[in-house]
């Protein structure tokens, strides 16, 4: 399947209220991007297709939540696919420095992992007499 999106999702967990007039949608964000979200709602009702709804995300206890103004672009049962058609220039500095942040940790995990795995090839190598090069996948 070829990627559509114009901007990579990156994993982040935050509480999420979707609000439209005096309605409020409660649910949990998936991922997040420079352009959209994915918002798993706890129950129904689903929001209207490309109806505006102001998505409230609280990312810190210690900042405000990220406020932006998005609109649905596709819905799976309670997953809501969103997205942003409004960003002020605060916010928009806020979620990049969000997004850079969690990359970079993402970039720092996987190279981690990377480096214990060549590691435990080489002790593997080494400890079973298995041809150098040899990877034992388990």
């Amino acid at each position: 399947m070829i990627e559509k999106r114009a901007f990579q999702r990156v994993p982040l967990t935050a509480k999420a209220i979707l609000s439209r007039h005096d309605a409020d949608l409660l649910g949990r964000l998936d991922n997040i991007s420079r352009g959209g979200a994915l918002v798993r709602l706890g129950h129904p009702p689903v929001p209207l297709p490309e109806c505006s709804y102001l998505l409230s995300l609280s990312v810190d206890e210690n900042s405000p939540p990220l406020q932006l103004i998005v609109e649905v672009a596709c819905t799976y049962s309670l997953e809501i696919g969103l997205r942003f058609t409004s960003v002020d220039d605060e916010t928009r500095e806020r979620l990049e420095l969000l997004i850079v942040a969690i990359e970079k940790i993402k970039q720092n995990r996987d190279m981690h992992y990377k480096k214990n795995r060549l590691h435990a090839v080489k002790a593997m190598n080494s400890t079973t007499g298995l041809p150098h090069g040899v990877i034992v996948v388990p």
